[in-house]
């Protein structure tokens, strides 16, 4: 009986002095992966969409060369009806500076229905604002290069975060009402 006792004091001392050191150590991993440290490169993460969403965040592209910086966005409709998107706001935080998609940007319909969007952001059709309407579970496209010539082409292999805002009108008990879908998309230049 005596025996047994030590061989449990000998595993409770093991315990007690390893133990201590194994949870510091899955403490500090925790940590690190909520920093991120542990998230390839390659990755691209979307946050705070919630209505209107990236369909496929993996394929969302930040292409960088000699004069300027592409972005191509796949949204899906998940407003629960049609929705009329009205006007789309792009604003880069990382690095800092305004993207503004004018002349070059362009949201598109599956069937290739399109509008461009304007320096104030707003969708137009022969230059005439003019929403572009997206039924529930649709998708649309946005694509545009940044035409700021004051901000520099990011660098291939550097990360970049964007919040973007997409405005739209969407009917309720039959009445029009005005929503704004915010969102922020981090990912590589590649």
């Amino acid at each position: 009986m005596k025996f047994l006792g030590k061989k449990g004091q000998g595993a409770m001392e093991y315990l007690m002095t390893y133990g201590w050191a194994i949870l510091v150590v899955m403490i500090v991993g925790v940590v690190l992966w909520q920093l991120g440290i542990f998230n390839p490169p390659a990755s691209t993460t979307v946050t705070k969409f919630v209505k209107i969403r990236p369909l496929n965040p993996g394929q969302i592209e930040q292409k960088a060369n000699a004069t300027n910086d592409g972005l191509s966005v796949v949204f899906v409709n998940l407003a629960g009806d049609t929705v009329h998107i009205k006007n789309i706001d792009v604003n880069y935080t990382s690095p800092p500076g305004d993207c503004t998609p004018s002349g070059s940007g362009t949201v598109t319909l599956p069937d290739g229905t399109s509008r461009t969007i304007a320096a104030t952001g707003n969708l137009q059709s022969g230059g005439v604002d003019e929403s572009l309407p997206v039924s529930q579970d649709g998708t649309f496209s946005l694509k545009f290069l940044c035409a700021n010539a004051d901000k520099p082409a990011l660098a291939s292999g550097s990360r970049y975060e964007l919040t973007m805002k997409i405005g739209y009108e969407i009917s309720v008990g039959g009445f029009p009402q005005n929503r704004t879908e915010t969102g922020i998309i981090k990912g590589p230049v590649i």
